[in-house]
């Protein structure tokens, strides 16, 4: 463990996607309480 995971391409289209379900969820909820 280390470094070494974050530099893998499947850890970071993990951390990728993770990000943008994330975003997405905070744009919904930003729209609807707007």
């Amino acid at each position: 463990m280390g470094v070494n995971i974050w530099m893998s391409p499947k850890a970071n289209r993990y951390l990728y996607s993770a990000f943008t379900d994330f975003f997405t969820a905070v744009t919904e909820k930003y729209k609807s309480l707007v």
